[in-house]
């Protein structure tokens, strides 16, 4: 018996050997390079209402030398939060994107700050507020602290505006709406 199985072994690695093999061409495998993407200066650039924005831009890398990358551009004679994309792709058509944020702000006391704003999906957020002609009323451009605008990256219609109320003792705002709705 012992003889058979050995028998039967043989012929299954001859046929597995000779079925198993073909002439077809080898898969030809190669390395695939990503872009590297750094942001030159800080991630969040102010800049005053119609004067030029002097952006540092990034370094942009693949395969450890440096790249030309591309870029968006903003409106500065608009003020508003504004997202600068820097874009790179590889040989291959794999990209890479980073983005700057730029409040462009009218520089007549009108700004009272902005903050970055974080929730479960990331940080660092620019939200901005501005006053109003009440003093204890204030603009934000998003209460909801750039969750859906830049933290799920659904874009500026996700964005909430509101106002923010400030009794002396506690701040409330009365919310606001966007591409969801109220």
């Amino acid at each position: 018996m012992k003889i058979l199985y050995k028998k039967l072994l043989i012929i299954v690695v001859i046929l597995t050997a000779v079925v198993g093999c073909s002439p077809e061409d080898p898969i030809e495998s190669r390395v695939t390079n990503y872009p590297t993407l750094e942001l030159i200066g800080d991630p969040i650039l102010p800049v005053e209402v119609n004067t030029e924005f002097d952006d540092p831009g990034i370094t942009a890398t693949i395969d450890g030398k440096e790249v030309p990358y591309e870029t968006s551009t903003i409106d500065t004679s608009t003020p508003g939060l504004y997202t600068v994309s820097y874009t790179v792709t590889n040989d291959d058509g794999f990209s890479a994107k980073i983005t700057r944020f730029v409040p462009v702000y009218e520089n007549n006391g009108s700004i009272a700050g902005y903050w970055e704003g974080s929730s479960s999906n990331g940080s660092g957020f620019p939200i901005l507020i501005s006053t109003t002609n009440d003093p204890n009323v204030f603009n934000i451009t998003d209460v909801l602290v750039g969750h859906y605008e830049y933290g799920v990256d659904y874009g500026p219609a996700y964005a909430v505006p509101s106002t923010l109320n400030y009794d002396g003792a506690s701040l409330s705002s009365p919310g606001g709406e966007n591409a969801f709705g109220v």
